[in-house]
């Protein structure tokens, strides 16, 4: 019983001693479980060690026993931590459950900056700070590493003065292990405040640590610059860029250089700038800058102009400067085409306002540079944009005085000059002289109305005595070639009296010689022969003494000159005076000769030799039949026969007429009525007939009509006693003058002479009706022929050219007539200038050359042939024709120039670069017209092409200034200029080629501008970089060298 009631005590009693010991062993378990995961924490198994943690929390159930807790709460820290460290979602909550339990307790800023670091690693420091923030004020190491991340994560994110207040207990704690690190970064912070003297504090200190001693020099010399300290700069720095330990070495020459810059000791920096540049310091415009000018003042200017080069795109005061440093460098350094890169870097420094006198002095070298690179126009507007107020001024004016006087661009210059208010004395003087030479270039170029209106205004300002005189001598001129021979012989002898003090000045073509040579025309048109003599023989004198070397002159004047002498003297009726000067152009076989000899035998029979008249005729004709005086000398050899009654002899001649010249020649007609009047003289009545029915075929006059009407009309009714037979035969033929049997003239007469009436009055609609009229109501009338022809000149005088057009055609339809040269000439002009018909346009221009009657006129005629055979690509008949054109001693030089340039161009359009040179250089020798200015390029495209690229530089610089007013081809040539640099690798000179093309030429044609732009875009890769910065943009975080 005893025993039963004592085993529950004996329970109780062992269960006392039992329960201690199991919670021993649960403690040590646990125990063990969290050393474990404390030993796997530490070897980064953060996986396993998190379970042997919970493990350990799970073992330990909440007791009042120290152990027990401080063991539980060790191993919900080290839990977190894994969680942290895993990346686990809950890794936040797990910690921030960890503070609330255990702050202000030391152990919870262990879990603060646990998680803080994790996002400090991952720099996401506005999160870190968030932890670090939730750490209880502590002691020792984690607080100062809580206090120094939380500065640096401030710093990195810009918050220098949060980071500063961080920083502040540890840089004073040499006893900190972050004293240094705090001391780097708070000399960093002050750094970007400007707060230069606590930076410098914080950074000698940093500076005697190992870490930071290599990367200090670099701030605290930004410092002493900062502080324009450059003594100090100098003395710290110098030997810190030479060690090779300094990080920032580059950065810290550069300093040092621009320290010595600064006190303008411009050698002893170049070595520290170029040491910068070569070594990767980054650039910004102001060091290029620097570096350049250093490179400057020390006489560098090669090297100097790499750098001021790499400021050319820099629209600023910096960018104003280095341009015109760079332009000066390029005139320094004497070598091929720096002149040109000059004037380009002056011209866009001029371009700009930031420094006015820097301005006007490249605009000035700009204007002088332009002028000798003969970009006259460039050079003109540069000068027009210097301010009267300018030190540069009156050079400027007397520059652009010497370019008026100089440049080809005349009409450009004109207009310059009449833009320029209050102008100077010199500068009127310059203006009369431009405004000759410009009536000078138009009268060359045969704009003859434009010409005399600029002798005109040269005239309002007679400073200059010779420059007035020859204005006359062109006015003059000018009103001869217009029919105005009375007022040309005012100007001529205006002219004639005050040239004579400057006779031996006088240019060729305006001499006394040539003043006589027109006033004897004059003379001559106004029929006051005795005055012409005078002035002819004078011409002829004076000619002959002066030797000309102007070939037309020497030649085709001269000869011109004595021709005329003679006919003077045979109007004079003193043949034998006559006789001599038509046997001076016969020996010396000037051009119309022939004529001469023509006019002799005429003489023979005005003195009544008959027989001597007769036999020069016929050596006429035999020695020379392809003269145009052929035909003529036929009719006078067979006339003359005619009127000696030796029909026998009188026969041939006309009928050569008849069979070489018909539809040639207006004597046709003629010699078929004098054969005809032969035979009826023979007694050969229907041979007589044959020949008078002839002239109906060849468009004959009314007279002629009328006169071989009553020869038909007296043999059929006479001779042959057939009235009937003539009935006949005149209803086959047109009305002839209102002559057929039972009409009467006056309604058709009268209809053509009313017409007429108002077309010689200016009446142009009503002559245009008229003449309609009269076509449609007289279609075989005898005044057909001269009704086309004349509404068609009607139509001209409206310009209503393809109507006149028509009526021309029509005219030349018909065959040979008076009017059949004219109408030819005018339908070819037509056809070239209005319809651009070309092939029409050589057609009727042959047609033209053909029936000419003057020479001056087949002359023309094979002008316009030229050009219409070039348009229609016929390369056969412009080597035809400019041969006509070279040998023709009427062509003056623009007329030969034309002849050369279009067989010039058609050789350079086939490749036959040998063939086309010497054509078109002689273009350029001998114009002043476009065709001058297109050869030149042609030229040039041709001495690029065969690489020849120094002889294709000077002849682009020949070409520009000889092409002045011709702004399309010479931004053409600049761009040839361009491929020539670019070709040889001078891709800066390419450039500067391109943008002055882009820059300056305003023309018409875009695609020389966008040729030039896709060039240049092409050449502008390899442009330096002037953006470089330490700093990338966009950057929100400082990223620093930490050494």
């Amino acid at each position: 019983m005893f025993l039963r009631k004592s085993i529950p005590a004996l329970l109780l009693l062992l269960t006392a001693f039992v329960l201690p010991a199991q919670e021993t062993a649960v403690f040590n378990e646990a125990n063990l479980a969290y050393k474990r995961g404390v030993d796997f924490f530490n070897q980064s198994l953060y996986g396993i060690a998190q379970k042997e943690f919970r493990n350990a929390m799970d073992l330990l159930r909440p007791v009042n026993e120290p152990d027990w807790k401080a063991v539980k709460t060790d191993a919900e820290l080290y839990h977190a931590k894994c969680a942290v460290r895993l990346g686990q979602p809950e890794a936040e909550k797990l910690v921030l459950d960890f503070l609330r339990e255990n702050s202000p307790s030391p152990v919870a800023s262990q879990a603060a900056l646990e998680i803080g670091d994790y996002y400090f690693n991952r720099k996401e420091y506005e999160k870190a700070l968030t932890y670090y923030d939730l750490a209880p004020e502590g002691s020792g190491a984690t607080r100062d590493e809580i206090r120094f991340k939380t500065g640096y994560a401030y710093f990195v994110t810009k918050k220098f003065g949060l980071a500063k207040t961080a920083f502040m207990p540890l840089k004073d704690n040499t006893r900190s292990q972050f004293y240094e690190q705090a001391n780097y970064y708070y000399g960093c912070c002050s750094f970007f405040e400007g707060r230069y003297e606590d930076a410098a504090k914080s950074f000698t200190r940093a500076e005697q640590s190992e870490k930071y001693k290599s990367v200090v020099p670099y701030y605290l010399t930004q410092i002493y610059a900062a502080q324009k300290n450059y003594d100090k700069v100098i003395t710290y720095g110098t030997p810190k860029a030479k060690d090779s330990n300094t990080k920032n070495r580059a950065e810290i020459n550069q300093l040092v250089g621009q320290a010595h810059y600064e006190k303008g000791d411009f050698k002893s920096a170049l070595p520290f700038l170029e040491f910068a540049a070569k070594n990767g310091a980054p650039l910004r415009p102001a060091d290029y800058y620097q570096l350049g000018y250093a490179q400057y003042q020390t006489g560098q200017y090669k090297q100097a102009i790499q750098n001021f080069e790499a400021l050319t795109k820099q629209d600023s005061l910096l960018g104003q400067n280095g341009l015109y440093h760079l332009g000066d460098c390029y005139l320094r350094v004497k070598e091929k085409n720096n002149k040109f890169n000059a004037r380009n870097a002056f011209g866009q420094a001029a371009s700009m306002n930031y420094d006015k006198v820097v301005k006007e002095d490249a605009l000035i070298n700009y204007a002088k540079l332009s002028y000798e690179l003969k970009y006259d126009r460039d050079a003109i507007e540069a000068l027009q944009r210097l301010n009267p107020n300018s030190k540069h001024y009156e050079d400027g004016q007397a520059l652009m005085s010497e370019i008026f006087l100089n440049t080809r661009d005349y009409d450009r210059a004109v207009s310059s000059l009449e833009n320029v208010k209050n102008r100077t004395p010199k500068l009127d003087a310059t203006y009369q002289q431009v405004t000759y030479l410009r009536g000078l270039q138009l009268y060359q170029n045969n704009q003859k109305d434009e010409a005399r209106r600029y002798f005109n205004k040269s005239m309002e300002f007679p400073i200059n005595k010779k420059t007035a005189t020859l204005c006359s001598f062109w006015l003059g001129s000018i009103a001869h070639d217009a029919g105005e021979y009375n007022i040309s012989k005012t100007h001529m002898s205006s002219y004639f009296n005050a040239a004579k003090p400057y006779a031996a000045e006088l240019p060729e073509e305006s001499s006394l010689h040539m003043c006589n040579y027109i006033q004897g025309y004059n003379h001559l048109k106004l029929k006051d022969y005795k005055s012409a003599l005078t002035n002819f023989r004078a011409a002829v004198d004076g000619l002959k003494k002066s030797n000309s070397k102007n070939e037309q002159i020497r030649s085709a004047v001269l000869g011109d000159a004595v021709l005329r002498a003679g006919d003077c003297y045979f109007k004079n009726k003193q043949y034998s005076d006559a006789v001599v000067m038509y046997d001076e152009a016969i020996k010396k076989k000037y051009e119309g000769f022939e004529y001469a000899l023509f006019q002799k035998a005429i003489i023979k029979g005005l003195q009544g030799d008959y027989q001597d008249k007769a036999i020069a005729l016929e050596s006429l004709v035999e020695d020379y039949p392809n003269s145009r005086y052929t035909d003529e000398a036929l009719f006078q050899l067979g006339d003359t026969y005619f009127e000696m009654d030796r029909y026998d002899k009188a026969i041939p001649p006309f009928k050569r007429i008849v069979s070489d010249f018909r539809g040639k020649s207006t004597l046709v007609t003629p010699s078929l009525l004098k054969l005809g009047l032969i035979s009826v003289n023979q007694g050969s009545s229907r041979v007589a007939i044959d020949y008078y029915k002839q002239v109906f075929a060849g468009n004959p006059e009314p007279e002629e009509c009328k006169q071989a009407l009553d020869a038909l009309r007296e043999i059929y009714v006479k001779d042959l006693g057939d009235p009937e037979g003539y009935n006949r035969f005149i209803e086959t033929v047109p009305n002839c003058g209102g002559m057929k049997p039972g009409q009467g003239s006056s309604g058709e007469a009268t209809a053509f002479e009313s017409a007429e009436y108002q077309y010689n009055q200016g009446r142009y609609d009503r002559a245009i009706e008229l003449f309609t009229n009269y076509l449609a109501k007289y279609p075989t009338g005898s005044n057909i022929l001269a009704a086309n022809y004349l509404r068609g000149e009607s139509y001209a005088a409206q310009k209503q050219f393809e109507k006149a057009q028509k009526d021309y055609a029509a005219v030349i339809g018909k065959g040979n007539s008076k009017y059949y040269p004219k109408a030819a000439e005018k339908a070819s002009l037509i056809a070239l200038n209005t319809t651009k018909d070309y092939g029409q346009a050589f057609e009727y221009a042959r047609k033209w050359e053909d029936a000419a009657v003057t020479e001056n006129a087949r002359f023309e005629a094979q002008l316009v042939a030229l050009q219409a055979a070039y348009r229609t690509n016929n390369s056969v008949a412009v080597t035809e024709y400019a041969n006509k054109i070279n040998r023709n001693k009427l062509a003056n030089q623009e007329q030969l120039a034309i002849a050369n340039f279009y067989s010039g161009k058609m050789a350079y359009d086939k490749g036959e670069f040998t063939k086309a040179y010497p054509a078109l250089q002689s273009v350029t020798e001998n114009s002043t017209s476009a065709l001058m200015a297109e050869s030149y390029h042609y030229l040039t495209q041709i001495l690029y092409k065969q690489r020849k690229y120094a002889d294709a530089e000077e002849m682009i610089s020949e070409a520009n200034k000889a092409s002045a007013g011709y702004d399309d081809w010479i931004a053409r040539n600049l761009i040839v200029l361009s491929d020539v640099y670019a070709d040889q690798g001078d891709k800066i000179s390419a450039q500067a080629a391109l943008e002055s093309v882009l820059e300056n030429y305003t023309g018409d044609d875009k695609t020389i501008k966008e040729t030039a732009r896709q060039k240049y875009e092409r050449l502008s890769s390899n442009r330096p970089n002037t953006n470089n910065s330490s700093e990338k943009s966009g950057r929100t975080l400082l990223d620093l060298d930490e050494g």
